[in-house]
């Protein structure tokens, strides 16, 4: 305003400023669309998240399972087994079983795993396993056992996991000239050696040998996964000698001539303790890795077979580590860790669903927390496509991160500990 006059915008009409004088605006401050330049000389922080105008991706949660009464063991066995893309897709293929029971209980899988998927269009977080638990109980009926409460009893969840596999084994089909998708996706082979310890006695004899999920035995010198996996590789039997004609001890020795696309690791947590008739806990720290190496395990003609996928993984390593440097990047405290595909096969062309590296990524960890394996509480550890870690406890679910997925080793006493170990393909650099 000048004078008491209003002047416009485009037109100030007979109103002059001459040099030097002050000018007041007054008025409500527009944020300009247009961003600033940065000064010139002045380089942009390359840790600094940039704004791409998109919309922040959503986090995809994991659906809970509600607990029906001591259920835990089933609800964490489900959603571990549930990250595996190749069995949630085929769950609908045709079934070859003629034993009806099986056929439903993976029916009754396929449609609780469909309304997981389905549950937060709902807005649920979480569903009732119920329709699957009657044809559980109806096919194993063993797990149906009742307390003097009148609720479930506790089962121990490394026989529900070896239940539903062998299940999935019988009905499941891949195709009218290919093996099941268990046989395909999970499915190792040994080479077995038999040497006999008294010497001049029987020849070293070998045989081939199929395995769905590898032994990580637990002993006072155990302290990493490989240690006990490498001890379950050796093993003293005794039978009987045909030069002999006595029973005499034979050393067998293993080695793998098949990776599975998916290795299952079992870590034998539980012995049986006589006094009490039942299955203790062996409370010892075993520690395992985001990743895993299975090469050490294998045999010499299977570790040229690994060697040149092997070769070209270590190419992209390097390859990665040069981008890190050049871009410099300096990690902020509690910014995640930024991480890179890893966009290669994973099986070999001749042998479909066999692992071509020998290189693991940790998937899923199924965790015991009790004394006794009959008795406490399993919880699901899962890993989804973007690397991020959830805990699945019931119906419970909650982020998590590598750092407390590594705590589970069994250090804490009472804690949560790794029972059953899930390793797929590795995906990330």
């Amino acid at each position: 305003m000048i004078k008491g006059a209003i002047i416009k915008d485009d037109d100030w009409g007979n109103a002059s400023i001459s040099n030097g004088c002050m000018v007041l605006l007054m008025g409500t401050v527009e944020e300009s669309s247009d961003k600033p330049a940065s000064a010139e000389g002045e380089k942009e922080d390359p840790t600094r998240p940039k704004d791409t105008g998109e919309p922040a991706p959503v986090l995809k949660v994991p659906t809970g399972l509600n607990n029906l009464g001591n259920t835990c063991y089933l609800n964490a066995t489900i959603q571990c087994l549930k990250i595996i893309p190749e069995l949630r897709n085929s769950l609908d293929a045709s079934t070859k079983s003629n034993n009806q029971s099986q056929r439903h209980l993976c029916s009754g899988l396929q449609n609780l795993y469909r309304c997981m998927d389905e549950a937060h269009k709902l807005g649920l977080t979480s569903v009732s396993p119920s329709s699957l638990l009657d044809l559980w109980f109806a096919l194993f009926p063993r797990f149906c056992e009742l307390t003097e409460n009148g609720t479930y009893r506790q089962q121990d969840a490394s026989e529900a996991w070896n239940e539903i596999v062998q299940t999935l084994q019988r009905t499941m089909d891949v195709g009218p000239q290919e093996k099941s998708l268990i046989d395909k996706y999970f499915r190792g082979t040994y080479d077995v050696q038999y040497k006999c310890t008294v010497e001049g006695a029987d020849p070293v004899t070998q045989s081939m040998e199929q395995f769905y999920q590898l032994s990580c035995f637990i002993t006072k010198d155990v302290n990493y996964l490989i240690d006990g996996l490498k001890l379950g590789m050796t093993d003293s039997v005794t039978k009987k000698s045909t030069v002999l004609g006595t029973d005499v001890e034979f050393t067998k020795t293993s080695s793998i001539t098949r990776l599975p696309t998916y290795l299952t690791v079992h870590l034998m947590r539980f012995y049986y303790k006589e006094e009490k008739k039942c299955n203790a806990k062996i409370k010892r720290p075993v520690k395992f890795g985001l990743n895993f190496d299975a090469y050490e395990l294998c045999s010499e003609g299977l570790k040229k077979k690994l060697l040149p996928m092997r070769e070209k993984i270590a190419e992209e390593e390097e390859k990665e580590n040069q981008r890190q440097m050049e871009v410099g990047r300096k990690k902020i405290p509690g910014q995640p860790e930024e991480k890179r595909k890893l966009d290669l096969p994973f099986t070999f062309e001749d042998d479909p669903g066999a692992h071509n590296s020998g290189y693991y990524s940790l998937k899923a960890i199924l965790t015991h927390k009790g004394r006794y394996s009959d008795s406490g509480h399993y919880v699901a550890w899962v890993q989804q496509e973007d690397g991020g870690w959830f805990k699945c406890d019931d119906d419970v679910i909650t982020q998590t991160i590598d750092q407390d997925v590594l705590k589970l080793d069994g250090s804490w006493v009472d804690g949560h500990c790794a029972y059953i170990l899930l390793y797929g393909p590795r995906t990330w650099l």
